[in-house]
């Protein structure tokens, strides 16, 4: 599996979510902090994984991880989704 469990904003549809510049959500020539939320079942540290979330911290302001966009995923070539 060449891509893994990996979540590609660009190739989900998404091509201005993440680059150097202000014309992107993310701007990757300031600094970023990446926040991963492993979220139970039960709300607990023991609980069953129910989702995981990734946010963005830039210049003070939380930025959730892009939306996808269906049809991009259904017109990408075999295997590469």
């Amino acid at each position: 599996d060449k891509d893994g469990c990996d979540f590609n904003s660009y190739r989900m549809g998404d091509q201005k979510f993440f680059g150097k510049g202000a014309g992107y959500t993310v701007d990757t020539s300031k600094p970023i902090s990446v926040v991963t939320q492993f979220i139970t079942t039960d709300g607990t540290d023991n609980g069953d994984l129910k989702e995981m979330r990734r946010l963005y911290v830039q210049n003070g302001q939380v930025i959730q991880n892009s939306k996808i966009c269906p049809d991009a995923i259904a017109n990408l070539p075999a295997g590469a989704s």
